[in-house]
């Protein structure tokens, strides 16, 4: 029997975001890789159909839903591998053990934080680490977009990250620079944004590798980021990316590099193709076909 996924999520709220779903951009990876699948959930136009109706024929369901699980049915009775991808599981990992509890028979955990691949080991599962990715689809480096800004930040706002941007945008003042900051822009305007940046100021908050991280790779920006649990086994943290540990990293290495636009353009394009090769949904899905038919 040839794979079959039905892949479950809610919609995204924004519609300027909805492409950039995880559910849209595994379809599409699937579409690539030759595996047939659909998704349903809330607010999908699938979500008419009844799920026992539309469960016939697959054999592998893949949740995504991260946070709304009310309208998730009971999965007990389904026959082939469920999978669930606990994406923001360092933020919400009691509400993803609820929900594994409640919803029946799920052998397959994927975690993007490493560090909460141990937090299932009371539970009949197998637990493993599944990094986040980004959707070369719908992310590149754009060629017609100039990086008119020595550095960036496109992302939401956090009391502890935006402390850290005020900081760092005091101190390139000092040497005549500022940071380009686009707060709360999302899908197409989110790749514009960052392709106009030479270096992408990132933070990834509660140890998780964030979106973002692929996101601005895939955009040939520079990726300046905080040293973060698994980053270095993703990437070489020495060619590939710009981190930062202290406070005194993040301001000699900000100053060196809006100073030095050509070493950062190295770096840029070493971290670009890293993530083409290694990072997007279309080598994940990949991986997880790999390991549920091994």
């Amino acid at each position: 029997m040839k794979d079959k996924v039905l892949i479950i999520q809610r919609a995204g709220e924004h519609l300027l975001n909805r492409e950039f779903r995880e559910s849209l951009s595994i379809k599409r990876a699937f579409d690539r890789l030759g595996i047939e699948s659909t998704v349903w959930g809330k607010d999908y136009p699938t979500f008419i159909i009844p799920f026992e109706q539309i469960i016939k024929g697959f054999n592998i369901i893949l949740i995504v839903e991260n946070y709304d699980f009310d309208w998730i049915p009971n999965l007990e009775k389904f026959n082939g591998t469920k999978v669930f991808w606990s994406i923001d599981g360092h933020l919400v990992i009691d509400k993803h053990k609820e929900f594994f509890r409640a919803v029946g028979g799920v052998e397959i955990v994927l975690n993007s934080n490493m560090n909460c691949v141990p937090l299932w080991k009371d539970f009949k599962c197998e637990s493993l680490w599944f990094p986040n990715c980004y959707d070369d689809d719908l992310i590149t480096n754009k060629k017609d977009i100039k990086k008119l800004n020595r550095m960036g930040f496109c992302g939401s706002s956090h009391e502890k990250r935006d402390e850290v941007v005020n900081k760092l945008d005091k101190k390139l003042k000092e040497f005549n620079f500022e940071i380009k900051r686009d707060n709360l822009v999302i899908g197409d305007n989110m790749v514009n944004a960052i392709n106009s940046y030479m270096i992408h100021f990132n933070m990834n908050i509660a140890e998780d590798i964030n979106y973002r991280t692929f996101e601005t790779m895939g955009c040939k920006t520079m990726l300046f980021t905080n040293h973060t649990s698994g980053i270095d086994l993703l990437f070489d943290c020495e060619k590939e990316l710009l981190l930062w540990s202290t406070e005194d990293d993040l301001y000699s290495n900000a100053i060196e590099f809006v100073n030095n636009i050509q070493k950062s353009m190295v770096i840029a394009n070493a971290g670009y193709e890293r993530v083409k090769k290694d990072h997007t949904y279309f080598v994940r899905m990949k991986h997880l076909i790999d390991a549920i038919n091994q």
